[in-house]
């Protein structure tokens, strides 16, 4: 329809477009009889003759005007139209060429569709394959968190019993203790510094704070304790060079004492052995969980910092030990000694296992025959709980045992190699910090 329209308007553009009609000679024929003849033709009555002649002239040369220019017209006319034909037929091309590209596209998205449908392109499902993969790893991380919970709940489950355990006998403990204050009437006063009471157990379990408020009172006692403590356990009979003696002592059979005496002898300045012994002292290679308590007075001399020891047991499991340690240092006319308090408290499957640890370190001047130099002497004595005391055959007490003996030989090992390495190079020892 709207081709036919087209078509309509082009011809009459044509038309508007052709020549206006020319007259002819035969105008006035009999053809023309009882027609009003055209304004163009009329004469005047005068010289009609004249007029008549020029009329025929005029229309002579208007014929022959309009002779010339018909081929002309029509030769332009042809070519209008020979054009106007091909463009209509370019444009039904270029419709019908559209057309036949959208149905082919429109019939590809069919068969597409059609086989998608049918899966006949396929090797095997893709939103199957997609299923199985996206609930085969659902499973795979629900196993693992599974895994988790139940080991968490084992972990649980034994700091529980443990507690359950170290409560009932604890209980027990106390009671034989009780006893046997009263059938005894006193406790010896050595012994008593080395017990830990329910008191002093609760403060010290309590807080930080609380515990060093507790260490800072005792520190000063210990330090006046020192001579007396090294002669009891004989350090004069200690060869120079020993690094780790260790003895088991039993005063009354109820209290198991794990003593360490270490002696050895450095070729230096006395100022500079103190003051190296002094940094080392404050275990930079104890590193795990590792936090520094400042709100301490004395702060020069003083330092207080707590710290995980962890182990690997040959199952393959690892256990903790948390230590907090309080650090002293005094100065005598001819001697520098310096105080360890540190309290050891299980974690996991070790609590409630606990360790009341003293360390004296003195060091003096020494000069014998052509030797000179500086004299370290340091004794430690390891108190443990009640529960580890009553439960002396307990697999866990045990291995917990072994591990805070072990701790101290490494501290020791330590101390002997950073220091001599300190006071070699005149600098910062190389500290092996633990990871």
């Amino acid at each position: 329809m709207s081709t036919d329209l087209e078509f309509l308007q082009q011809v009459t553009a044509f038309l508007e477009e052709e020549a206006l009609f020319t007259p002819r000679k035969s105008f006035g024929s009999n053809q023309y009889a009882g027609e009003s003849s055209p304004t163009w033709l009329a004469v005047s009555p005068v010289n009609s003759d004249a007029s008549l002649l020029r009329g025929h002239e005029v229309e002579g040369h208007l014929s022959k005007t309009s002779d010339g220019d018909k081929p002309r017209a029509k030769k332009s006319k042809v070519c209008h139209e020979t054009d106007r034909r091909h463009k209509y037929r370019q444009r039904l091309k270029d419709e019908r060429d559209q057309l036949n590209h959208t149905v082919n596209v429109l019939s590809k998205q069919l068969q597409e569709l059609i086989e998608a449908k049918q899966g006949t392109k396929t090797t095997a499902r893709t939103d199957l394959v997609l299923s199985k993969s996206f609930w085969r790893k659902v499973a795979t991380q629900q196993r693992e968190q599974r895994y988790l919970v139940e080991a968490e709940h084992k972990r649980l489950s034994d700091i529980v019993n443990s507690q359950d355990a170290y409560i009932e006998k604890m209980m027990i403990a106390l009671r034989k203790g009780f006893l046997n204050i009263s059938l005894t009437g006193e406790i010896k006063a050595a012994d008593m510094h080395d017990q830990i009471d329910d008191l002093k157990w609760l403060h010290l379990k309590s807080s930080d704070a609380m515990l060093y408020e507790v260490y800072l009172r005792e520190v000063n006692e210990s330090y006046a304790r020192v001579d007396s403590v090294l002669n009891e356990c004989d350090v004069d009979s200690v060869p120079v060079g020993t690094v780790s003696y260790i003895h088991r002592h039993n005063p009354d059979g109820d209290v198991d004492y794990v003593q360490y005496v270490n002696k050895f002898m450095y070729p230096f300045d006395f100022e500079r052995t103190c003051n190296g012994m002094w940094e080392v002292s404050k275990l930079p290679h104890r590193q795990i969980d590792r936090e520094v308590y400042e709100d301490l007075s004395d702060a020069g001399n003083t330092v207080a910092f707590k710290f995980r020891v962890k182990k690997t047991l040959a199952d393959g499991s690892t256990v903790s030990v948390l230590k907090r340690v309080l650090s002293r240092r005094f100065r005598d006319n001819n001697q520098v000694v310096i105080i360890w308090k540190i309290f050891s408290e299980g974690e996991g499957i070790f609590s409630g296992m606990d360790v009341n640890e003293t360390t004296w370190g003195r060091m003096r001047p020494y000069l014998e025959g052509s030797s000179c130099g500086v004299l370290v002497e340091s004794y430690t004595r390891q108190t443990p709980g009640p529960y580890i005391t009553e439960n002396a055959d307990d697999w866990a007490g045990r291995t917990f045992r072994a591990i805070m003996q072990e701790a101290v030989v490494e501290d020791t090992q330590e101390f002997v190699r950073a220091l001599g390495e300190l006071l070699r190079n005149d600098a910062s020892p190389s500290i092996e910090f633990e990871t």
